[in-house]
């Protein structure tokens, strides 16, 4: 009899192990559907806290840009138009990046957002019309040539893009290795939405280099990274 007890505890100990063992590897939430997380590399090198700053110059003007992490957040979503309570959730971070040489309340804004291996931007009072309406991916993780189209929620939400890898990228006395190069153009002319911008990414300082080409504003920026100071 003892050992009929024993062998039975033994048993259910190895079926507690086992079922503790599965849920700390398979990630789910209230609704008991999975939560795929976001690329592990990414978020070490991309998922910035608040007291990450970046000053830029503009190459064109010669003004002076301060780019601060303003607010940074983690939660889990489930993307997209048609919600389910079986479909996978994300779990996903959001950045707001304040980017001002005056006051911070009529700042621009950058929201840096991650989800699974991909990494986007999309651009908020800007001092232009077209900057203020593009949501872009920039690359996806691990960084590689590719196509970095984006669409977000239900309808097209982004442009056509692709990534290179520049092995080395001269921003003022500093140079980057194995910069991610995000292309993103588009040439509109029934809604008048014309740019051709360049993001170049580097996973030790971030945005590197914005070039803000957008023929038809006649807007030309130039924002090249001189300092910068990364939390994770």
């Amino acid at each position: 009899m003892k050992k009929t007890y024993t062998l039975i505890t033994a048993s259910l100990i190895s079926i507690t192990f086992f079922c503790l063992l599965v849920t700390s590897a398979c990630k789910r939430d209230k609704y008991n559907t999975p939560v795929i997380q976001i690329n592990a590399g990414m978020m070490a090198d991309f998922g910035y806290k608040t007291g990450t700053y970046w000053i830029y110059r503009d190459s064109v003007s010669g003004e002076i840009d301060s780019a601060w992490v303003s607010d940074a957040n983690v939660y889990t979503d489930q993307p997209g138009c048609l919600l389910s309570n079986q479909m996978p959730r994300f779990q996903e971070m959001a950045m707001t990046v304040t980017v001002s040489h005056i006051d911070p309340v009529v700042a621009e804004k950058w929201y840096f957002h991650m989800e699974d291996s991909t990494f986007t931007i999309s651009l908020s009072n800007n001092r232009d019309s077209v900057e203020s309406r593009l949501a872009l991916t920039l690359f996806h993780y691990p960084l590689a040539k590719g196509d970095a189209s984006y669409f977000a929620g239900c309808v097209g939400g982004g442009s056509r893009g692709f990534t290179d890898i520049i092995p080395e990228v001269s921003v003022g006395n500093q140079v980057y290795s194995n910069a991610a190069r995000s292309t993103h153009t588009l040439n509109d002319s029934i809604g008048n939405y014309y740019y051709n911008d360049l993001f170049y990414v580097n996973e030790n300082a971030g945005i590197v280099k914005l070039v803000f080409n957008h023929p038809h504003s006649s807007v030309h920026r130039v924002l090249e990274l001189q300092r910068c100071k990364i939390v994770k």
